[in-house]
């Protein structure tokens, strides 16, 4: 029989091994998911994920059992990965949109039209524009964003997840929503 996460989290309260194990392989997927959404790198997402899980299991003692596991979860990576990108943006303010885009941006496009290579170049042009306008993004507008569009959370999830009002998740939205389209005004028609 498969234990709940309540039940798992009480045992690795209590020092079970492997009930944390069975956590990690529980949830490492959708959690890397999410970050990479937010990070758009897999090395980054990579050690986000390991931090993740290192602050679950020395915090376990923080979580409370009459909530549910996974939106505490959720929020520990979540937070991790705003404060990376938030010390990211600052270190590096001075490097120019090119190298950014060299660096993170230029990835394969999967589902290449080889009879159509014109098609191909638009939308890996398209997709870069798009990555490179969420970066610009700051930290909290790009995760809301995330949760909301790519990750399909309703504004109460996403609220939890943040731990902000509702109100705020709605005006975070629109803020980011209001600074995509100025940064792909040159390139969208509206």
């Amino acid at each position: 029989m498969e234990l709940d996460d309540k039940e798992l989290a009480k045992k690795v309260k209590q020092g079970d091994r492997h009930s944390f194990d069975v956590l990690v392989s529980r949830y490492k997927r959708r959690l890397y998911s999410k970050i990479y959404r937010m990070t758009r790198s897999h090395h980054i997402t990579d050690e986000l994920l390991q931090e993740t899980f290192l602050k679950l299991y020395t915090n376990i003692h923080q979580y409370k059992e009459e909530y549910h596991f996974y939106p505490w979860l959720h929020r520990i990576a979540v937070n991790l990965t705003i404060n990376y990108l938030k010390r990211e943006k600052k270190r590096r303010k001075d490097r120019s949109l090119e190298a950014e885009m060299e660096e993170h941006y230029m990835q394969p496009v999967k589902h290449n039209n080889p009879f159509n290579p014109e098609a191909t170049f638009q939308r890996t042009e398209r997709d870069g524009k798009i990555l490179a306008a969420m970066q610009k993004l700051t930290p909290i507008y790009r995760a809301t964003l995330v949760l909301r569009v790519f990750d399909g959370l309703s504004y109460k999830e996403i609220a939890d997840t943040l731990n902000c009002n509702i109100g705020t998740v709605m005006s975070r939205l629109n803020r980011a929503r209001s600074q995509l389209k100025d940064l792909l005004k040159e390139y969208i028609q509206i």
